[in-house]
C-alpha cells in the first residue's frame, strides 16, 4: 500500500507539472517589411499550431497570441506571393516575443524549379554528344582514292621504262628499275591501268605490264 502511494503521489506531481506547461502561453508579434526596410500591407501569416492560425496584417504589424510551449514555423507573405518569408520560433516561457519578419522575392523559388529542369536536360545533351561521337567512330569511311607522292614524275618513269623495253615488260624489272617499294609500285601500276594506259597481265608470281597504244 505504502508503495502504490507514492506511486500516486508521483504520478500527481507529474500530472500538475504537465498541466503547469500546457498553461504557459506567450504571444509572438512584431511587423512585416521588404527588403527596403518599408512595412508591407495585407501580409498573410500563419503558424503552425493546433489548430493552425492565420493572420492577415493590414498594416504591416501582426500578433498571435496564447501559442502554448513549442517549436513553430511562422510563414508570411503577399497575397500575390510574390513575397514571402519563413521564420523559426520556440517558445520555452511566458511572455512576449517579437519578432520581425523580412519579405523576400520568391526568384529563390523559381530559381530551384529552373535548377530541377537542368538535372534532366544536362544528362540528355551528354547522351546526345556520346551518340555522336560513337557513331562519327563507327561510320563507314567513304572510298578513299590512290595518292602517290609525285604521283606525275614517278608515272612518267614507268611509262618511259615500258617504252624502252619495246612497250611490255614485267613489273618486277619496273620496280628493280626505278627503284622503289613493291608496294608504291603497284599502287602506280593501278593507277596506269586505272588510266588506260597500260594493261596488266597476271602470269605466274608477276604481272607482265604492256603499254597500250
Amino acid at each position: 500500500m505504502k508503495n502504490i502511494g507514492i506511486i500516486l503521489t508521483l504520478l500527481g506531481i507529474f500530472l500538475i507539472s504537465l498541466i503547469s506547461v500546457n498553461a504557459i502561453t506567450a504571444t509572438i508579434q512584431g511587423s512585416v517589411y521588404d527588403l527596403t526596410l518599408d512595412k508591407v500591407n495585407n501580409v498573410i501569416l500563419e503558424i503552425n499550431t493546433i489548430p493552425e492560425q492565420t493572420y492577415v496584417a493590414k498594416i504591416g504589424d501582426y500578433s498571435f497570441e496564447s501559442i502554448p510551449v513549442g517549436d513553430y514555423v511562422i510563414k508570411a507573405y503577399t497575397q500575390d506571393r510574390s513575397l514571402i518569408t519563413t521564420e523559426n520560433i520556440t517558445i520555452n516561457q511566458e511572455g512576449t516575443y517579437t519578432i520581425d519578419l523580412f519579405l523576400i522575392p520568391e526568384f529563390e523559388e523559381k530559381e530551384t524549379k529552373s535548377t530541377n529542369y537542368l538535372y534532366y536536360i544536362i544528362p540528355f545533351i551528354l547522351i546526345l554528344i556520346l551518340i555522336a561521337i560513337i557513331y562519327k567512330r563507327l561510320k563507314i569511311p567513304k572510298k578513299v582514292e590512290l595518292k602517290i607522292e609525285g604521283v606525275k614524275d614517278d608515272l612518267e618513269k614507268v611509262i618511259e621504262i615500258i617504252k624502252k623495253e619495246g612497250g611490255r615488260t614485267t613489273q618486277k624489272d619496273i620496280r628493280e628499275k626505278i627503284g622503289l617499294s613493291e608496294a608504291k609500285v603497284s599502287l602506280m601500276i593501278v593507277e596506269l591501268e586505272d588510266k588506260g594506259i597500260i594493261k596488266k597481265i597476271k602470269k605466274g608470281r608477276g604481272n607482265i605490264i604492256i603499254l597500250n597504244k
